[in-house]
């Protein structure tokens, strides 16, 4: 959801956590309280003018949109959880939900439709609006706050028919004695 350039000496796995440092403290997939919590925070580590902007990771659909509340209700309850910590501040709800069709071979069986989240947002840029299409790269907004944490909710989601097409099965087990998929 971030574009940086890769530097030379990098390697893939040095790159990713530097563009996708995720904050460990808010657990996945179940969080510190006991709640499902089906996606990651990436920090927001770029201090520069204008803020780097969040990103679409795929063409697709604006599904839903919702504008930042505002700092003066971000340090409030209830989008404080920690309000009875006056130093801890609160939370961005910004948000913009994606949805994403594409093939991934040949046929019917190749159509795959799946969802990208992206919350605690604290700008959503002005394109961005119910119906409209983005495209892979193109700007969403910029990344707010998340407990007192500058950073932002990335999920990736679909349904159990999505997967079953993604991966070949929709359990955990995989049966290694099996060819994996030929018509990627």
């Amino acid at each position: 959801p971030f574009l940086k350039a890769k530097n030379a000496h990098e390697t893939d796995a040095a790159w990713i956590e530097r563009v996708m440092t995720v904050v460990d403290r808010r657990d996945y997939p179940v969080n510190g309280h006991g709640s499902w919590h089906g996606g990651i925070h990436i920090a927001h580590t770029d201090g520069g003018r204008p803020f780097e902007s969040v990103r679409a990771v795929a063409d697709g659909i604006v599904v839903s949109v919702r504008k930042s509340s505002g700092i003066d209700k971000r340090d409030k309850a209830p989008l404080n959880l920690n309000v009875d910590q006056p130093n801890v501040k609160g939370s961005d709800d910004g948000y913009v939900l994606l949805k994403h069709e594409t093939e991934i071979g040949s046929g019917e069986g190749a159509k795959v439709v799946f969802y990208s989240l992206y919350m605690h947002l604290k700008s959503l840029e002005s394109t961005v609006k119910i119906g409209e299409k983005v495209y892979r790269k193109d700007p969403l907004g910029t990344s707010g706050m998340v407990d007192a944490v500058n950073a932002f909710h990335f999920q990736i989601f679909c349904d159990d028919d999505n997967i079953s097409k993604l991966t070949g099965r929709k359990s955990r087990e995989l049966d290694v004695s099996k060819d994996g998929r030929t018509d990627a």
